[in-house]
């Protein structure tokens, strides 16, 4: 793609019909002798900043930032998350609503929907999403993430969904309870393994909470439940009792199914 965007801008009679023809010479270099060489994710981050084309970056970028973890997408993260870093808060919070709304654009579309939640829980843990994000940001972001599953049969969607959530229960209220209410819900999850995902989210934030949390919270039976119950293959009866503690544990109504 890179190569071919190169012969495109060769062409001079093209330049009234493309936008940013300057800024895209400067970035692609058509006149040059060389290729383009190194790490071409970091070299095509100036796209970014181009208004009419920065859509189809970010989504690009995130495509293959969220894929399998090769090195393609190492590469990937690593210029993402250099951009939104020199780019500073502005940068940081167009990209996250742009991957919240390729969410939207394509629920339900499983190659695209996992590899972007995928780069969402990379700007929340190698860019600090979590301290520049806003209430309406979390809360759109934990809309998607809880609508992907409903009725889905994907696990590791569901699991890449939980993981997105999780991340979100470190946000300020509302956006907290909220989260932390839908990790709770998902203990009874149809599949064991997305199950045993939820309770091991949910210990990892119970053993985070700060002192405040302690106090208002009855941590100790929750560390107790989440700990000692077999959330995969216990009996389906004990789980949802189970369950039923937990969310008392918080001080929240559990859904009436």
């Amino acid at each position: 793609a890179y190569l071919h965007t190169r012969k495109i801008l060769s062409i001079k009679s093209m330049a009234k019909n493309v936008e940013c023809w300057t800024e895209l010479q400067e970035i692609y270099e058509p006149d040059a002798d060389h290729a383009g060489s190194g790490n071409l994710f970091e070299h095509l981050l100036e796209i970014l900043r181009l208004e009419p084309y920065r859509n189809c970056a970010i989504q690009g970028l995130a495509l293959s930032a969220g894929g399998l973890g090769d090195s393609v997408s190492q590469t990937a993260v690593g210029a993402m998350v250099k951009s939104v870093n020199e780019g500073g808060d502005s940068m940081l919070l167009t990209v996250a609503w742009e991957l919240q709304a390729i969410l939207a654009r394509n629920a339900g579309v499983s190659r695209v929907v996992i590899p972007v939640m995928r780069t969402i829980d990379f700007l929340f843990s190698k860019a600090g999403l979590i301290d520049s994000g806003d209430v309406k940001l979390f809360e759109a972001l934990l809309a998607e993430a809880w609508g992907s599953t409903r009725g889905c049969r994907d696990i590791v969607l569901l699991q890449v969904a939980l993981s997105l959530i999780a991340n979100l229960t470190y946000a300020k209220d509302p956006v907290f309870t909220a989260s932390f209410y839908k990790l709770i819900a998902s203990l009874v999850n149809r599949y064991p393994k997305i199950r045993r995902c939820a309770a091991e989210h949910l210990y990892m934030r119970i053993i985070s909470f700060e002192e405040e949390e302690e106090e208002k919270f009855d941590v100790d039976r929750a560390t107790e439940l989440v700990t000692e119950v077999s959330w995969d293959t216990g009996a389906a009866a004990a789980i949802k009792t189970a369950r039923l503690d937990l969310f008392a544990c918080f001080g929240m109504e559990p859904p009436k199914k």
